[in-house]
């Protein structure tokens, strides 16, 4: 059995997951209730020579346990466990880009901290990582090598490679050799192609 909040495992029968106090039950579940008092819990000892760490009886529901939260009703028993490592996040889809209005899908090319945006050139064998060619970007004033999207570690930007057509983040312009950082939801005019950054 796992947690549905923490994902931690949690022994099979526990009402409740002993790492966050999440209610395992479901609901409508026969004895499931929701705390609503915070008293001491009492601590009993199970007797001499015991191998068993001591129960501790829930102020609550009076029900024992040696958990760090009763297995009935929730309630902290305030016993304490060694830090877990953090629970690693879900992967993400890679960035990219939502040519609009049509919602053109041009996804970063994974595991890359530099992608190339503009157009083909077969005289000089350049293909841009993002390449609008096929996409009316000759007609929209696309260069060759438009922009280029860098990630610093922890945030994408945008900087501006062509002399001759523009760039825009939302409404700012981005000078030649200038960037912008890049949010999820801004608007990235590429001379006139209108592009949607999603992280």
């Amino acid at each position: 059995m796992f947690c549905p909040n923490c994902r931690q495992s949690a022994a099979d029968g526990s009402n409740f997951c002993d790492v966050c106090g999440a209610t395992l039950l479901v609901a409508g579940q026969p004895g499931s209730f929701v705390a609503t008092a915070q008293l001491p819990a009492t601590v009993v000892q199970t007797g001499r020579g015991a191998i068993s760490p001591p129960q501790i009886v829930c102020p609550q529901c009076q029900t024992p346990g040696s958990g760090i939260y009763c297995d009935r009703c929730g309630t902290p028993l305030g016993r304490s466990t060694a830090p877990r490592p953090p629970i690693a996040p879900p992967l993400s889809a890679p960035p990219r880009f939502l040519l609009q209005p049509a919602n053109i899908l041009f996804p970063f090319p994974g595991g890359k901290h530099e992608v190339l945006i503009g157009r083909e050139d077969p005289d000089r064998h350049l293909i841009p990582d993002i390449n609008f060619e096929s996409y009316g970007g000759a007609d929209a004033g696309v260069s060759r090598q438009h922009a280029r999207a860098r990630f610093d570690g922890t945030q994408w930007h945008l900087e501006h490679l062509s002399q001759t057509n523009k760039t825009f983040v939302n409404d700012a312009g981005v000078a030649h050799g200038q960037s912008r950082p890049l949010k999820n939801g801004d608007l990235v005019f590429i001379g006139r192609l209108t592009l949607l950054f999603r992280i």
